[in-house]
């Protein structure tokens, strides 16, 4: 996976609190020349704990853990954002903080998140589309493989 920027905007800002959920908006722009092709899934996005002090909000594909093998791996499919096109959405973050990802369900983190966190939302990129049409010819590693990233910059929260 590799990270890039060019040309792309994503943006994360935060919204209402409630003692049960945060709120957060986001915008993704297609600043450049060639349509753009993003992740979507119905759990999307995950919820990725990397410490104590930040979240990534995923819109993206995740390794696949270690040391487990799975017999069927979901291929999630992509929608296009052609260029010049705004995307723009509302997420909401359900409270006491619980970690997804594309293989497990929602589950208490490692390290539960506390004081000011930071969050970004973590948007990725293939490098075509992907169909339910073309779901039975291509693997989910083949996809992790050429997964592009694009990170907004943190909004911070007090948990």
């Amino acid at each position: 996976m590799q990270e890039e920027k060019k040309g792309i905007e994503v943006s994360l800002a935060a919204g209402k609190r409630t003692a049960k959920a945060l709120t957060f908006t986001y915008r993704i722009r297609n600043g450049g020349d060639a349509p753009l092709h993003l992740y979507q899934g119905q759990r999307m996005p995950y919820t990725r704990v990397d410490d104590a002090h930040s979240i990534r909000l995923a819109m993206s594909l995740n390794p696949q853990p270690e040391g487990l093998d799975f017999l069927m791996v979901e291929i999630p499919l992509t929608r296009t954002l052609a260029p010049g096109q705004t995307e723009s959405g509302r997420i909401e973050v359900k409270l006491p903080i619980q970690q997804s990802d594309h293989f497990f369900q929602p589950h208490p983190p490692a390290t539960p998140p506390a004081g000011k966190v930071a969050f970004r939302l973590e948007v990725g990129l293939s490098d075509r589309p992907v169909t339910a049409k073309d779901r039975p010819g291509i693997g989910y590693s083949q996809l992790l493989a050429g997964q592009r990233l694009v990170v907004s910059e943190p909004v911070f929260v007090d948990l």
